[in-house]
Order: structure tokens, then sequence, then C-alpha cells
């Protein structure tokens, strides 16, 4: 395959990104109970798909330094899953938004788990394996898994006039979510 090829094939990957964030999107819509995701997770995808777009996309990057901070990330948001878990976040998020019924707790654990597969992923693919479509779910954990849920968590305790579960573990985010969003944005342009 000569370089002209190459360059063909490559231009069309932001496709793949804008179909894969598309659908997840409508994803979201099918799945949410009331509005729960709708107002939380829809919201990032067109925000975490700039990023990657502008971003990891057009300029590519070295993301050696973005790797430590991304898996911490990832290790913190195992930690804020089980205290959602075990304080029953898989009910008290819907009824909060807007009265809707609880997620079953057995797919609220499959969202998240299929969720953490492609976190991981992104690690693997796109920050180590430098494989450009793979930062599309980087950005999306960046975007709301890291800074969506520190927001997220602190408007519900105020809502909720206390605690709300998670609240403790997405505290953390203030402080990881913006070394993060740096690190993506400020990290070293690849020596071609």
């Amino acid at each position: 395959m000569n370089k002209k090829e190459n360059i063909n094939i490559d231009k069309s990957f932001p496709l793949v990104g804008a179909f894969l964030a598309t659908a997840f999107g409508a994803l979201i819509l099918t799945k949410s109970s009331g509005l729960s995701l709708i107002v939380t997770f829809l919201p990032a995808i067109p925000i975490a798909f700039l990023g990657f777009w502008l971003i990891s996309w057009r300029r590519g990057h070295n993301y050696q330094c973005v790797l430590p901070v991304y898996l911490f990330a990832v290790a913190w948001q195992l930690l804020h899953f089980a205290e959602e878990y075990i304080t029953g976040f898989n009910a008290q998020f819907p009824d909060i938004v807007d009265g809707s019924p609880a997620y079953p707790i057995e797919t609220f654990v499959l969202f998240n788990m299929v969720a953490y597969f492609f976190f991981i992923l992104g690690a693997v693919f796109g920050l180590i394996g430098r494989h450009k479509i793979f930062m599309l779910p980087v950005w999306f954990f960046a975007v709301y898994g890291v800074c969506g849920n520190a927001i997220a968590h602190v408007i519900f305790a105020v809502i909720n006039n206390g605690y709300f579960p998670g609240l403790i573990t997405a505290l953390g985010y203030f402080i990881i979510g913006p070394i993060l969003i740096k690190r993506l944005v400020e990290a070293p342009k690849l020596n071609n």
C-alpha cells in the first residue's frame, strides 16, 4: 500500500469515531431510566468527541505523560464504583434526577464493567499503542468519568441536602480531573 492510500484510509477514521459517539448517544437515549443518563452522559459525548477530534486526531501526540494519571484515574474509578454500589447509587441516581425507577443492580454493574473495559482498551490501544480511534474512550472518560463525576456528585449532594452515593470518591476527581485534562491537551506532539 502506498503513502497516498494510507492517507485516504486514515481520513475515514474520524467518521468511525463520529459513528461510535452517535451510537453511544443512541444507546444512552434508549437505556436511560428517565432523564438520568440523558442529562449527565449525553452532554459529555460531543465534548469528548471535540477533544478527540481537535487534539488527539488532528494533531497526534505522545501520550506517555498521560498514561500514569489516566491509569490512576481508572483505578480511582473502581473505588468510586464500589462506593456507588454499596450506597445504592443505582436507585438514588434516577430518582434524584426526575423520580424515575431504579436501575436493576445487574444492569448497573454490567454498564459500568463494559465502560471500564473500553476505558482500559483506550489506555492499551490509544495511549500506549497510539491508535487514534481508541482515544475516543480516553476522552469520554476524562470528560465525564472524571470531571463530570466530580461536578454531578456535588450537585446531587446539594439537591439531596447531604451525602449522595459516590460523593466521597467523586471529590478526588476535582484533583485528578484538571491534571488529566491538562496532560491530554499539553502532551508533546509525535515526532514523525
